[in-house]
């Protein structure tokens, strides 16, 4: 099973068989069928906030699926995107609400994704006492890894 390791900038407590302990790293798992709504709304916003992509002149996408073509006789390389790429684009979109991003992304992670130390499932609780600039580096790198680089994949294998 793919997972991300996120390593917390501040130790995070949390309670373990009734002990306050320290946590230092969320081990995340992809969305599962229960988080379709949100992590679909997700992908939509960032598409939404992508510059550019309902611009595409018909150039441009014959330019798009001759570079596919090439491709296709050399090695495949992954598409990436970083967390703070896509932050980037959603905070700078006047498509997309760049709060409302951020609360699907921690309803998300909130719901049994991610787990303090592999061991304690994140709550609303850990996620308080998160700082606002270590919630939302944790979001973007969640969305990046999860689910637009694999919406990126599949873009790219259609074109």
């Amino acid at each position: 099973m793919k997972t991300l390791e996120y390593k917390l900038s501040q130790p995070v407590e949390y309670a373990d068989q009734g002990e306050q302990v320290e946590g230092d790293v969320l081990v995340c798992t992809a969305p599962k069928g229960k988080n379709r709504k949100d992590a679909t709304r997700i992908k939509q916003m960032f598409f939404r906030a992508m510059p550019g992509l309902d611009e595409f002149s018909d150039e441009q996408k014959e330019a798009a699926e001759q570079r596919k073509g090439e491709s296709d006789n050399s090695e495949s390389s992954d598409v990436e995107i970083d967390g703070g790429e896509v932050l980037f684009m959603i905070m700078q979109s006047t498509k997309v609400e760049y709060d409302e991003f951020i609360e699907l992304g921690r309803k998300m992670i909130s719901s049994g994704l991610c787990k303090v130390d592999g061991i304690k499932e994140v709550n609303s609780t850990v996620l308080d006492r998160l700082s606002v600039e270590e919630l939302e580096n944790l979001i973007g790198d969640y969305v990046a890894f999860f689910i637009v680089s694999s919406a990126m994949k599949s873009m790219q294998n259609s074109t």
